[in-house]
């Protein structure tokens, strides 16, 4: 598979096959790895609302509602494809792999825990020897 670094992006968005080792979304894991360390070095003897965590969500996710609370810690793979509405709440250790869109609604609750997955591999033996991955 030939694809420019834009065309790659693109299709990991859409839920097509792309190349996850390709150059820019190494760069944007990267940058969302620097985010996740920034965020989880906030005060953690702050439970609950905290408006330098809610600052750095409003800046890093690809909408944020009002009053999100995410424990930290937190790891993300892109944050781009995250969505989150009003009212967020999310407890200790969630991890979110946004290689497609992750849409949370208003007044939404998440034990501590929890993991959100929106990438999938080939099932297929000769797929997975291609190394892709595919947005779901």
């Amino acid at each position: 598979m030939d694809l420019s670094e834009e065309e790659n992006v693109e299709r990991m968005t859409n839920g097509q096959l792309y190349i996850p080792s390709k150059a820019r979304l190494d760069e944007l894991r990267t940058a969302a790895r620097l985010w996740c360390r920034r965020y989880n070095a906030t005060d953690d003897s702050i439970t609950g609302p905290c408006p330098q965590r809610e600052e750095l969500m409003k800046g890093f996710f690809g909408a944020c509602g009002q009053g999100p609370v995410i424990e930290p810690p937190f790891r993300c793979e892109y944050g781009f494809n995250v969505f989150i509405g009003d009212g967020f709440y999310a407890n200790y250790e969630l991890v979110i792999l946004d290689s497609a869109t992750v849409r949370i609604g208003n007044n939404v609750l998440l034990g501590p825990g929890v993991h959100l997955y929106a990438v999938a591999h080939p099932r297929s033996v000769a797929g997975r020897a291609t190394c892709v991955e595919y947005g779901s």
